[in-house]
C-alpha cells in the first residue's frame, strides 16, 4: 500500500513537473514576443475576430486591456511567477493553490486570447494546475484521492481515445501516417523520415506499436501490481521519442506531471 508520505512525495514531483513545464512554456512564448505586437499572427487583433462579442464596444474596450500587448506580456510574467513560486519548497498549501490557480486562470486567459497553437499540452497543464490548486485548497485526504483518481481516468482517456482514433485509421494500420508526420516542417524529422522512408516494415512496427499502446493502457490497472513500474515507463518512453522526434517537449513535460498520480494509483493495490 502507498503510504501518506510516499504519496507527499508524488505530490512534491508533480508540483516542481508542472512548475518546469509551465516555465518552459512562459518562455517560448516570450521568445516569441515580436508575434504578440499590433497585427502579427498571435496579436488580439487577429485572435479577437475569433468572437463576436468584441464588436460590443465596452467588452471591446476590457478586451484590448486585457489581451491586448500590455496584458499579455503581464500574463505571461504572472505565470512565470506563480510557477516560480511552485519551486519554493515546504511552503503552505494556500502558497501552493494560489499559484496553482493563477496558473490556470492564465491558462483559460491564454487559450482566448491565442488559440491558435495550443494542443495537448495546454489542455493537460489546464488539467493538472486547476485539479491540484482545488486538492490544495481543500487539502484533505478524501479530496486527494478524488483528484489522484480523476486525474488517472484524464489519462486513460486521454491514450484511448487516442488509440481508438488511429486503430480506425487506414493511413495509421498500413503505416502510411508516419510519412505524414514526419516529412512535415512543423513535427517532422528529416533524419528518421529517410530512415523509415524505405523501410515499410519498420513503419508498420512503429505505427501499430502507439496504436497498441494507447488502446491497451486500460489494461495496466488489470495486471499485477509488481508490473507498475513496467507500466509507467511504457508512457514515459513514447512521450520521450515523441519530444525528441517531433520536438513535441511539453507534451513530455505536461504528460510526465500527471505520472506521480498514475504511479500511486498503480502502486497502492486499489485497482481493479
Amino acid at each position: 500500500m502507498i503510504t501518506h508520505l510516499e504519496f507527499a512525495d508524488a505530490l512534491v514531483i508533480s508540483r516542481c513537473i508542472v512548475a518546469l513545464g509551465t516555465l518552459i512554456w512562459t518562455l517560448e512564448y516570450a521568445s516569441l514576443a515580436h508575434h504578440l505586437g499590433q497585427s502579427r499572427i498571435l496579436s488580439w487583433n487577429i485572435g479577437q475576430l475569433r468572437y463576436r462579442w468584441t464588436s460590443i464596444p465596452r467588452l471591446d474596450t476590457i478586451a484590448r486591456r486585457v489581451f491586448g500587448l500590455v496584458g499579455a506580456t503581464c500574463q505571461l510574467g504572472t505565470r512565470f511567477v506563480a510557477a516560480a513560486l511552485l519551486l519554493v519548497p515546504n511552503q503552505s498549501s494556500a502558497w501552493y493553490a494560489l499559484a496553482f490557480f493563477t496558473i490556470a486562470g492564465s491558462s483559460i486567459a491564454w487559450s482566448i486570447r491565442s488559440p491558435q497553437g495550443q494542443d495537448g499540452s495546454d489542455q493537460v497543464f489546464f488539467l493538472l494546475s486547476s485539479s491540484m490548486g482545488l486538492g490544495f485548497a481543500v487539502n484533505s485526504e478524501t479530496t486527494w484521492a478524488l483528484i489522484t483518481m480523476f486525474v488517472v481516468s484524464q489519462l486513460t482517456i486521454c491514450y484511448l481515445t487516442a488509440g481508438l482514433t488511429k486503430l480506425f485509421s487506414a493511413d495509421w494500420r498500413s503505416g502510411i501516417a508516419m510519412d505524414y508526420v514526419f516529412r512535415t516542417s512543423t513535427y517532422g524529422n528529416e533524419k528518421f523520415y529517410d530512415f523509415i522512408l524505405s523501410r515499410p516494415n519498420i513503419k508498420l512496427v512503429v505505427a501499430w506499436s502507439i496504436i497498441l499502446f494507447e488502446v491497451m493502457f486500460p489494461l495496466a490497472f488489470f495486471v499485477p501490481q509488481e508490473f507498475g513500474v513496467v507500466l509507467i515507463l511504457i508512457p514515459v518512453a513514447f512521450h520521450l521519442a515523441t519530444a525528441l522526434l517531433m520536438g513535441l517537449n511539453l507534451f513530455f513535460v505536461s504528460f510526465l506531471a500527471a505520472y506521480p498520480f498514475l504511479a500511486v494509483f498503480i502502486m497502492s493495490g486499489e485497482r481493479v
